[in-house]
């Protein structure tokens, strides 16, 4: 059990998560803010009783994506590559380098808002600006990126089982490009104010005969904290007993990196599907059911699995509980669903985006309600 210094700590941090929190999203707000002139939104329900909420917004004149053009849907789904299994979050879309340089900004204005996070508080205007360069490097050659999280095994570490599948004009060409990209991001991470020596180490490595990078970064000096008795099981049940965040880029082909921060043998098991064009969760009838109720036009897709979530935080609330030396609560399986979903479309200076909670998803919800009641 904790002690009373220990919890005071450990309410310390919580406190601290909370403020950097809200400071987040207040820049995001700003952000939007300066995108956007005039925003609307409207919930319908369908003679099915599938629920869609859509919001239009009128992009702003002086906003960075202006002059962004617009985005014909793509031939194939942007979920594509990835195999019908139990997952918790899965999205996908073109990355045009308009949208790849906004994204740079927005990076940047959201970490200058809020520096304490990282202990960049005396960063120079030098510094943020080389931070801007080095993500708007990494997003160059990018013509489309897509990611799964899976709800891993009981033991994994909780930050795990996360895949991307990058497509681009020259796969081992964007190697380089992302490890310079990390020894300027390790640069600046020397000016933290922190205390903690936080590297990102980029070697060389081969999984499933492909070249690729190996990108390792220890939580060690964190999770020793004697400060924050609880910082070590955090860290250890996030990245593993070492304590070690583990991320895979493969080249998989000429113009296709698949990054994976999960086993190596997971990563090549992940390349393999991608390569023989795997569709099974593209074409699965739940994804199906979902996507046939979004804008059919929309380039960017985004789907959540109910019974994922649910699995993926069981496994959170089991591993945190025991921290506390607490009984774990017996969390009901959630049965079996459509997904909700998301899409995103620009047109002609308008943003859309529409949110569909299909008929099942919303009965599967009404059931399970019910079911954790009675386990309660």
């Amino acid at each position: 059990m904790m002690g009373q210094q220990e919890l005071a700590g450990q309410r310390a941090v919580v406190r601290e998560q909370l403020q950097e929190t809200l400071q987040m999203y207040e820049t995001m707000l700003g952000f939007l803010g300066a995108e956007m002139e005039v925003a609307a939104a409207g919930l319908a329900i369908d003679d099915q009783s599938n629920v869609k909420l859509l919001s239009q917004s009128i992009l702003s004149k002086d906003g960075s994506l202006k002059d962004a053009p617009p985005i014909p849907a793509s031939t194939a789904s942007p979920l594509a590559g990835y195999p019908d299994e139990p997952y918790v979050f899965a999205a996908g879309g073109p990355v045009p380098a308009a949208y790849g340089d906004a994204t740079a900004v927005f990076m940047r204005k959201l970490l200058e808002a809020n520096p304490e996070s990282h202990g960049f508080e005396e960063l120079t205007p030098e510094h943020w600006k080389e931070m801007e360069d080095a993500w708007k490097a990494t997003m160059q050659g990018m013509q489309s990126m897509s990611m799964i999280i899976l709800p891993g095994k009981e033991d994994d570490p909780l930050y795990s089982n996360i895949y991307s599948i990058i497509k681009l004009d020259d796969a081992e060409a964007y190697l380089g490009v992302y490890k310079k990209a990390m020894d300027q991001w390790n640069e600046l991470l020397k000016q933290t104010t922190t205390g903690i020596e936080l590297q990102y180490e980029s070697t060389a490595v081969q999984v499933a005969g492909k070249k690729g990078l190996l990108t390792t970064a220890s939580f060690g000096e964190l999770a020793n904290d004697p400060n924050v008795p609880m910082m070590k099981p955090m860290m250890e049940a996030m990245f593993g007993k070492d304590a070690t965040m583990k991320a895979y880029l493969i080249a998989a082909d000429a113009k296709t990196v698949v990054m994976g921060i999960s086993p190596e043998v997971e990563v090549a098991a992940a390349i393999e599907e991608v390569l023989k064009g795997e569709t099974g969760l593209a074409q699965s009838s739940a994804t199906q059911t979902t996507v046939k109720l979004l804008d059919p036009q929309a380039p960017w897709l985004a789907v959540v699995s109910p019974q994922g979530c649910v699995a993926w935080a069981t496994r959170f609330v089991n591993t945190f509980m025991a921290q506390f030396g607490q009984g774990v609560p017996t969390i009901p399986a959630y049965p079996d669903s459509p997904p909700i979903g998301f899409s995103v479309n620009f047109s002609e200076g308008r943003l859309s985006i529409e949110l569909v909670w299909p008929k099942d998803t919303l009965t599967s919800l009404a059931t399970y309600i019910r079911k954790v009641q009675d386990s309660f």
